[in-house]
């Protein structure tokens, strides 16, 4: 190796001054990740070349492939490297914020009790009505089930009709003369029953995999001889309750929920022989939420006795449904979940408020998407206004019901200090058209482009990417597009400023600010695609 080869720069690691110095160099420990991509093949492989020629150069010289030194040399790279990749996944994996396998947040989560949450199931007022009122009772079955259409693909959804939320078991009743009832709809439906039969012994365990499965409800029955109890389906640890607890944890691992029993010390053990039974329900996502209506049918029932002759009872959603979220992503759950356990059972800044309103679903009334509070101190008390936006449909943020609203102040009562007077308001949305010319390189496939740069923009503005009050800054939409191969520049119009956050809702509303109980969405879009001008011919 010549001297100007030594003192080269670009190299990729530094030369001893001795053997026992010799290494290369790792990435700087300040990093979010630890990347060894130092220690690949080809870099592993060089360094034990100019190893060699550094200290052994009239030992061996002969570096040609053929030699057997250059295949002990490569196979020892190939190990190295392989160690390497291996060390990388093993440390990464071992923090939360740069774990990437479901498996390792999960076990990062279960140490703060956190979970990542499943999905939830849409759920609707539905109106049960006769066109003429009966003598008697007309009692119905709970769990009629009716499919619907839902969705921009139109896939077909399974709704069930209870009493009330919560409430599985009980008929459904429109009284003698009366003309109808608002009973509950529920996205999904209940799967088959799965029975086991019990070893017997401690910490047993049971898999059911499925990928739709619901968090709740879960029923675990144990029937032992002619005995059959109901035994409680816990969420956290099972190491907290006692040797009499009749308690089943459960936890989800992709798409397999496991139920493990105790051991007779935390939680009791099914005896052997005992029969076990698992009843669940699958469905949710926002593919289950439908508009006023689309739950429209007609079914024959008969009365209570006397009466005899059946009746049409209709089946109808008179508003639309709430709720319906997809399975939480593992960025999601990394984000959010070290902010739930810091909250944990009392709740005292306005980022605590804001935390606990963004978390919290209603079983009538849907869930809320976004949510951000203040806090107005006085001498007795303190006055907290949380401003927030429900989930509607196609996952767009809508102003929240009144019932939600109620029902989010009610949870807040059990959670605050005494002194805080809570109440929550309507957040705003904050529209912003964009017009923009995508200029594309001669060289690539318009089409595939334009369907590429569509999505980035529909990624851009997803709800999930934005807080309340966080503004626009035409630069990051600029890049996000200009990024894509075959995207030369981006002309942006509009929004032809950047928009900034306001923290002042009392002043007038401007366009090129965004106040902090306002949510970016996108407007109106118009994108037009050209192919960038060939360069003029030589000599012109």
């Amino acid at each position: 190796m010549s001297n100007g080869d030594i003192n080269n720069e670009t190299t990729l690691f530094d030369l001893p001054n001795s053997p026992e110095e010799f290494g290369v160099i790792v990435p700087d420990s300040k990093l979010r990740r630890i990347d060894f991509s130092g220690l690949e093949f080809d870099t592993a492989r060089r360094a034990i070349i100019e190893y060699i020629k550094t200290y052994f150069p009239d030992q061996f010289n002969d570096f040609i492939a053929s030699n057997g030194i250059m295949m002990v040399t490569e196979i020892v790279s190939s190990v190295v490297a392989k160690l390497s990749l291996r060390a990388d996944l093993l440390a990464n994996e071992a923090t939360l914020p740069t774990a990437r396998t479901e498996e390792a947040v999960i076990n990062h989560l279960a140490l703060i009790n956190q979970r990542i949450k499943r999905q939830t199931p849409a759920v609707v007022d539905i109106e049960i009505s006769v066109d003429s009122p009966t003598n008697t009772d007309i009692e119905i079955n709970p769990g009629n089930i009716f499919t619907v259409a839902s969705g921009p693909s139109g896939e077909s959804v399974a709704y069930e009709v209870y009493r009330a939320p919560g409430d599985w078991n009980s008929t459904i009743t429109i009284g003698a003369s009366k003309r109808g009832v608002i009973a509950w709809g529920v996205q999904g439906q209940f799967a088959p029953v799965v029975n086991a039969l019990s070893a017997g012994g401690i910490n047993q365990v049971y898999q059911i995999e499925n990928e739709q499965i619901l968090d709740d409800p879960l029923f675990v029955t144990v029937t032992i001889g002619q005995q059959t109890e109901q035994w409680q389906v816990i969420r956290e640890p099972i190491e907290r309750y006692g040797s009499n607890d009749k308690v089943v944890e459960v936890n989800f691992f992709e798409n397999n929920a496991v139920f493990r029993f105790g051991d007779n010390i935390t939680g009791q053990a099914p005896p052997s022989g005992a029969n076990i039974s698992f009843r669940y329900r699958v469905g949710g996502g926002i593919n289950g939420r439908i508009g006023v209506s689309q739950i429209d049918d007609v079914r024959q029932i008969s009365p209570n006795p006397p009466s005899n002759a059946v009746v049409s009872v209709r089946f109808r959603n008179v508003t639309p449904s709430n709720g319906g979220t997809d399975r939480e992503t593992i960025e999601q759950a990394k984000k959010r979940a070290p902010r739930d356990f810091a909250v944990q059972n009392s709740i005292v800044t306005a980022v605590d408020y804001a935390q606990v309103a963004t978390d919290f679903t209603h079983p009538v009334y849907g869930s809320i998407v976004k949510a951000i509070a203040t806090i107005k101190t006085s001498l007795n008390a303190n006055l907290v206004e949380v401003y927030a936006l429900a989930i509607g449909p196609n996952n767009i943020p809508v102003t929240p019901s009144v019932g939600l609203k109620k029902g989010l102040e009610t949870y807040f009562s059990d959670l605050n200090v005494l002194t805080d007077f809570v109440r929550v308001y309507d957040a705003k949305i904050r529209p912003v058209d964009i017009n923009m010319n995508v200029i594309i390189d001669r060289n690539y496939d318009a089409s595939i482009v334009k369907e590429k740069s569509e999505k980035v923009i529909t990624e851009y503005f997803d709800v999930s990417n934005w807080s309340m009050g966080e503004g626009l800054f035409r630069s990051n939409l600029i890049e996000a597009i200009e990024q894509i191969d075959g995207v030369s520049y981006v002309d942006l119009f509009e929004p032809y400023d950047n928009i900034l956050p306001d923290s002042n809702i009392n002043l007038p509303d401007d366009v090129n600010t965004v106040k902090f109980n306002e949510l970016i969405t996108e407007g109106q879009r118009v994108t037009n695609y050209y192919y960038e001008k060939d360069p003029p011919p030589k000599g012109e």
